[in-house]
C-alpha cells in the first residue's frame, strides 16, 4: 500500500506554502537557483485516470497518456522544474510552476545539475517537435 502525504500546497503559479512541521526541512535550499517539485493534479478526474490514450495539445493525433506530459495518467503525479526566487519561513517564491492553485505539494528537491540529471543527445519523436514549433 501506498500512502502519500502532502508537505505543502501550490497557492499560484509563483508560490508555494510549505508545511510548518517541514519549515525545518527547507534549510539550505536558498543556495539552489531551482528546484524540482513533485506535486499531485488534484483536478484530474477518476474517469481521466482511466484513460489510456489522448491528444495532446497542437496535436491532431492520438497518443499514449504515458507517452505524453497530459495531466490524464493513472496517477496523476506532476513534476516542475522552477526557479527559486527565495524562500521566506515556509514559502517559496517560483518562477511558473505548471500546476493549479491548490495541488497538493508531494516532495521538494534541489536541481543540482548532476550528470545524472542532464541528458546528452535526447530523442523526441517528430511529432514533439511539431508541437514546440507551432507554440
Amino acid at each position: 500500500m501506498i500512502s502519500l502525504k502532502p508537505i505543502g500546497v501550490v497557492l499560484d503559479k509563483s508560490t508555494i506554502e510549505v508545511a510548518h512541521e517541514w519549515n525545518e526541512a527547507l534549510d539550505g535550499i536558498s543556495g539552489f537557483s531551482h528546484i524540482i517539485v513533485l506535486y499531485w493534479m488534484h483536478e484530474v478526474t477518476p474517469e481521466k485516470r482511466w484513460m489510456k490514450r489522448a491528444k495532446p495539445c497542437n496535436i491532431n493525433q492520438l497518443k499514449g497518456v504515458l507517452a505524453t506530459r497530459m495531466p490524464y495518467r493513472p496517477n496523476p503525479i506532476g513534476l516542475s522544474i522552477v526557479k527559486l526566487i527565495r524562500r521566506h519561513g515556509n514559502f517559496l517564491k517560483i518562477d511558473g510552476i505548471d500546476a493549479y492553485k491548490g495541488s497538493p505539494v508531494l516532495d521538494i528537491k534541489p536541481y543540482t545539475g548532476h550528470p545524472k540529471d542532464q541528458i546528452e543527445n535526447c530523442r523526441t519523436p517528430a511529432w514533439i517537435s511539431k508541437k514546440r514549433i507551432q507554440n
